[in-house]
C-alpha cells in the first residue's frame, strides 16, 4: 500500500489471500485521516471507493477505484461502475444548485459597483429600502445581480445624479422601467429640453443606437466618418456626440443595448476623437496645460473632447488618460511644467479622487491652475476653475485666461 497523505491519493493492491487484511488496513487509514468508513453503501474514503460486496469475494478487488480525496460519492451498480442518477434526480439537482443563474450573465456586487460607478453600500441600501435591483442570491448568500437589475441600478443612479431625491427616484425607475410616461412629462435623465436634439441628430442617434444593437463596429465607424465631416470636431462633440453617448447609456438601462454593444460603440468613438487628437497637430507654442482623469474614472470621451478642442485653440496640449493615480500626477506635472491641467468629475465616486488629486497638486505647485469639467464640475473643490459643458467654448475660455 502506497499513500501520497491526507489529500493526495491512496493505492491499495492486494491478492485474493489478503483481501480481509486490504480491508482492515483500509478502514483504519480512514478512520484516522478522516471519518468512520459506512458499510453497506458505496462511498468515497480517503482515496478508496468501497463496493457494498461482501467482503471475502475475489470480486471485492472490483469495488475499488483510484480517485481523489473529495470526490463526491456514488453508490455503485452491479459492474463495478458508478451509477448514474436517473433524469429525475438530475434536474432535482440542477434546481437545487440553480441551474437557472447559470444560463444567464451574472455579476458580482463588487463587479456591478464598478460597472456602475456606485458604491456597495448605496446598492445594497437602494435594495434593502426601495426594492431596485434585488439581485439573484447563492446557496452561501451571496448577491448576484442579472442585466435586467442592472438596468434598473443603472436608471437609478442616473435620475440620482440628476439631483433627484432617492426615494423619488426609485418610483421614477418603476415607472421607467414599466414603460410608463414620467410622472411630471419631463425628458430622460441627462437631456434637458433646451439640448433636444434637431431632425438629422436624431436619426444619426438611431443610427448609433441600431448599430450598437448589431455589434455593427463598421457602422459606428461610417457613421462617425459623416458626422464629423459635418463641421468641426467641436460642434460635433457639443451638439450631437455628447448627447448621443447619453442616449446610448439610457439605451442600455432601458434593455435595448447591451452592455457589448455598449462597449463597442465607446471604443469606436474613443479611437475617432483620438485621430482627431493627432489631427490637430503636434504641440503649439501656446501656454502648456496637461489633460487627463483623476483615479478610478474612466469617462474620458467629454474630456478627449476637450482635448481635441484645446489643441486647436492653440494650446499645448499633452493629454494623459483616464485613472491615473494621484503619484503620476505629480510625476506628468514636474515632467511637462503646465500652467494648468484639466481633469474632470461625471460620477460622484470620482469626487473623493478628485479632491485627492487636487490636493496633492495644490500642496506640490500652489500656483498650478487646476480646471475642472464634467457634470458634477460645480461640486469640485472651491479653488477649481469651472469650465461649463461644452467642450469648444471652455477650450476657448482657458486659452483666452492663460494667454492674458
Amino acid at each position: 500500500m502506497a499513500a501520497d497523505g491526507v489529500g493526495g491519493s491512496v493505492a491499495c493492491r492486494s491478492t485474493s489471500s489478503n483481501v480481509q487484511s486490504l480491508s482492515k488496513v483500509c478502514q483504519r487509514l480512514c478512520t484516522v485521516f478522516l471519518w468512520p468508513l459506512p458499510t453497506g453503501t458505496g462511498h468515497v474514503m480517503g482515496g478508496l471507493q468501497d463496493s457494498p460486496q461482501p467482503h471475502g469475494s475475489n470480486d471485492v478487488l472490483r469495488g475499488w477505484r483510484w480517485v481523489r480525496i473529495g470526490t463526491v460519492p456514488r453508490p455503485l451498480d452491479g459492474s463495478g461502475r458508478a451509477r448514474r442518477a436517473g433524469p429525475q434526480a438530475r434536474r432535482a439537482g440542477r434546481a437545487a444548485r440553480g441551474d437557472r443563474l447559470g444560463r444567464q450573465r451574472m455579476y458580482t456586487i463588487k463587479h456591478a459597483s464598478e460597472m456602475l460607478g456606485v458604491n456597495v453600500a448605496t446598492l445594497r441600501a437602494w435594495e434593502r429600502r426601495y426594492g431596485i435591483g434585488a439581485p439573484h442570491r447563492t446557496d452561501a448568500g451571496y448577491r448576484l445581480y442579472d442585466d435586467e437589475a442592472l438596468r434598473a441600478l443603472s436608471t437609478m443612479n442616473a435620475f440620482v445624479q440628476e439631483g433627484m431625491a432617492p426615494r423619488q427616484a426609485a418610483e421614477e425607475t418603476r415607472r421607467r422601467l414599466a414603460g410608463e410616461a414620467p410622472a411630471d412629462g419631463s425628458l430622460a435623465p441627462g437631456v434637458s429640453e433646451a439640448g433636444r436634439l434637431s431632425g438629422t441628430a436624431e436619426e444619426a442617434t438611431e443610427r448609433l443606437l441600431v448599430a450598437a444593437e448589431r455589434l455593427d463596429v463598421a457602422a459606428v465607424s461610417r457613421l462617425l466618418d459623416e458626422r464629423f465631416a459635418m463641421a468641426g470636431p467641436e460642434a460635433v462633440v457639443d451638439d450631437w456626440l455628447l448627447p448621443a453617448m447619453r442616449a446610448l447609456g439610457l439605451a442600455w438601462a432601458s434593455g435595448r443595448v447591451t452592455v457589448a454593444g455598449e462597449h463597442m460603440v465607446a471604443h469606436a468613438v474613443v479611437r475617432k476623437l483620438s485621430a482627431a487628437y493627432e489631427a490637430a497637430g503636434a504641440e503649439g507654442s501656446g501656454p502648456r496645460i496637461v489633460v487627463g482623469l483623476p483615479p478610478k474614472n474612466r469617462h474620458e470621451i467629454g474630456l478627449l473632447g476637450f482635448a481635441v478642442a484645446a489643441r486647436r485653440a492653440g494650446l499645448a496640449t499633452t493629454y494623459v488618460g483616464a485613472d491615473l493615480p494621484v503619484a503620476d500626477w505629480l510625476a506628468a506635472v514636474e515632467a511637462r511644467s503646465p500652467v494648468a491641467v484639466v481633469l474632470a468629475a461625471s460620477m460622484t465616486r470620482d469626487l473623493g479622487h478628485l479632491g485627492a488629486v487636487v490636493d496633492a497638486l495644490g500642496a506640490a505647485h500652489p500656483d498650478l491652475l487646476v480646471a475642472v469639467g464634467g457634470a458634477l464640475q460645480d461640486r469640485a473643490p472651491e479653488s477649481c476653475l469651472r469650465l461649463g459643458h461644452r467642450v469648444g467654448d471652455a477650450a476657448r475660455e482657458l486659452a483666452g485666461r492663460l494667454s492674458g
